[in-house]
C-alpha cells in the first residue's frame, strides 16, 4: 500500500533472506567447480614382468600417468612397456592414454632384449620327462612366447595327473601356462595308480607231460585253454582242480577270484594195449 511503513525489523528480514540465498547459490557453484576439477580414478594399470605382477596404479584412463621405474633382468636389456605379450608390436608410454584412453582395467607387459637381439631371435627348449608314460617330443619356443601343451601321455595302470615343473611333482605347471618361456625347461609328468585290477595265475602240472605255459588272468575275465599237453603212451584226458580228486575239468574257469589256483593233469593210460585204466 503506497504510503506504508515497512519497520526495521522486517527490512532486516528481508536483507538476511536475501543474503542467504546468495550464499545457497554460491556454494552451489563452487561445488559443480570443485567437481569439474577433481579427477575420478576408476581404472588399474597392471605392469607385468615375465607373467608376474610388477607393479600397479589407478588411472581415469584418459590421462598422462607417472611410468613405474624400468625392471632389470641378468642377461638382458629392458625394452619397453607394450600392450601386447609377445608380439610386442603396440608400445606403450607414460602419454599412452591421451591417444587412446581406457574404459577398464587393463594390462601392459614388459619386453627384453638379450646382448641387442630381438627375442625373436631367441629360442629355449621344453622337454618332456614322462616318467615311465609315452614318449613326448621336446618343444622349440621362442623367447617370450607362451607354451601350448602337447597332447597328454599314457602310463599303462596310471591316470595323468598333469604336468609340473619339479621332479617331485610339487609346483604345478599353471603358473609358466599364465606367463611366457624365458629358460630351457623340463616339465614332469604325474600319474596317479588306478584302482588295481586283481590278477590271478594259473599253473599247470602236466605229471611227466609236455610243458604247459601258465596263465594268468584278471579276476572275473573269461579264460581260454592251453594247448593239450602230450606223454608218450597216454590219452590226454582233461584237468583236475587239485592234485587229490580226479574229478575231469574238461572247460577252463572263467571266475578266478580267490587265490592261485594250480590244475593238475589226469592222463588216462594204454597198458601194452590191454586195454584202458584210470
Amino acid at each position: 500500500m503506497v504510503g506504508q511503513k515497512v519497520s526495521v525489523k522486517e527490512f532486516d528480514m528481508k536483507k538476511s533472506l536475501k543474503l542467504i540465498g546468495i550464499f545457497i547459490i554460491m556454494l552451489i557453484l563452487i561445488t559443480v567447480f570443485a567437481s569439474c576439477l577433481t579427477t575420478t580414478i576408476n581404472y588399474t594399470l597392471t605392469f607385468k614382468v615375465d607373467g608376474v605382477t610388477y607393479a600397479t596404479l589407478k588411472t581415469d584412463g584418459s590421462s598422462a600417468i607417472t611410468i613405474p621405474e624400468d625392471p632389470e633382468k641378468d642377461g638382458y636389456d629392458f625394452g619397453g612397456w607394450f600392450w601386447d605379450d609377445g608380439t610386442f608390436n603396440q608400445s606403450f608410454t607414460a602419454n599412452s592414454l591421451l591417444d587412446a584412453p581406457i574404459s577398464s582395467n587393463m594390462t601392459v607387459y614388459a619386453k627384453w632384449t638379450l646382448d641387442g637381439e630381438e627375442p625373436e631371435d631367441i629360442t629355449y627348449t621344453v622337454t618332456f620327462n614322462t616318467n615311465g608314460g609315452t614318449e613326448i617330443a621336446s618343444l622349440t619356443i621362442q623367447a617370450g612366447a607362451t607354451i601350448s601343451l602337447p597332447s597328454s601321455p599314457t602310463k599303462t595302470g596310471y591316470t595323468f595327473d598333469g604336468w609340473y615343473l619339479d621332479s617331485g611333482c610339487n609346483t604345478s605347471v599353471e603358473s609358466l601356462l599364465s606367463g611366457t618361456i624365458s629358460q630351457n625347461t623340463t616339465l614332469y609328468a604325474k600319474w596317479t595308480l588306478k584302482d588295481a585290477d586283481t590278477f590271478y595265475t594259473i599253473t599247470f602240472y602236466s605229471k611227466g607231460g609236455t610243458d604247459v605255459e601258465p596263465i594268468t588272468a584278471k579276476s572275473g575275465a573269461e579264460i581260454v585253454a592251453p594247448t593239450e599237453p602230450t606223454k608218450t603212451g597216454y590219452l590226454f584226458v582233461g584237468w583236475c582242480p587239485d592234485f587229490e580228486a580226479y574229478a575231469t575239468v574238461s572247460e577252463p574257469s572263467t571266475g578266478i577270484e580267490e587265490e592261485n589256483v594250480g590244475v593238475l593233469l589226469r592222463f588216462k593210460y594204454n597198458l601194452y594195449n590191454k586195454g584202458w585204466k584210470n
